[in-house]
């Protein structure tokens, strides 16, 4: 349990180019719930769902990076936390 809520493990089935591959992880029964929600609304499967959430974060994420290269081209490493600040997390 995270923060006093249950968590159950999921399968996820991402995407890679040819063929898929089958990951598991744990979410709380809330993210769960949304996920299934809007699976539903959307009319399509939960992993579907999930690979869009996680390919629109990758996507991002890497957008975020690439600003802050720009903006200071000596940087080396970027901080998850910077990353996260650019996202409004």
């Amino acid at each position: 349990m995270l923060g006093g809520k249950s968590e159950r493990p999921y399968f996820l089935i991402v995407y890679t180019g040819e063929k898929m591959k089958t990951i598991t992880f744990k979410i709380s029964d809330d993210l769960f719930s949304d996920i299934k929600s809007l699976a539903r609304e959307l009319g399509e499967n939960r992993s579907s769902v999930i690979r869009r959430a996680v390919r629109f974060y990758i996507d991002r994420y890497d957008e975020a990076i690439t600003k802050i290269r720009l903006e200071d081209p000596e940087r080396i490493m970027i901080p998850h936390e910077t990353v996260l600040k650019e996202f409004g997390l």
